[in-house]
């Protein structure tokens, strides 16, 4: 069950945790990324807009808000100052179609490896609030 009206600072700890994983994932990609690391962060703004139970629902969550957003056109800026963010090598939308399909297969990978990470992410973070 998601949080439709979690606490903000909860759903921005919740979002940079699934950002982390989705740019490892989207990085680890093969040799060149399908899209650049601050056109995830803007993706992730849009689509992952509550807490879900575990990080592996919000990471394909996101996958699948991006894949459509993509297929259909560039990702506007969040701040609304500049144009659309561009897809690497300028690609076409030919090229946003099959990094779409790329994107849908980096979410159709084993969420619960997805899920192992982020809780080993979640554990280091708890740590580190609670050091001293």
């Amino acid at each position: 069950m998601s949080e439709p009206f979690a606490d903000p600072a909860n759903l921005r700890v919740h979002r940079a945790r699934v950002l982390r994983l989705a740019k490892a994932a989207v990085c680890d990609d093969g040799d060149k990324p399908v899209m650049c690391s601050f056109n995830i962060e803007a993706l992730a703004l849009e689509h992952v807009i509550t807490v879900r139970p575990t990080f592996a629902e919000s990471l394909e969550t996101l996958f699948a808000g991006a894949a459509a957003s993509i297929a259909k056109e560039l990702t506007p800026d969040p701040a609304g100052v500049s144009k659309p963010i561009k897809l690497p090598e300028g690609r076409d939308s030919r090229r946003r179609v099959s990094q779409a399909r790329v994107l849908c297969r980096v979410r159709s990978r084993d969420l619960q490896a997805a899920a192992a990470v982020s809780a080993a992410v979640a554990e280091v973070e708890d740590r580190r609030r609670a050091a001293p």
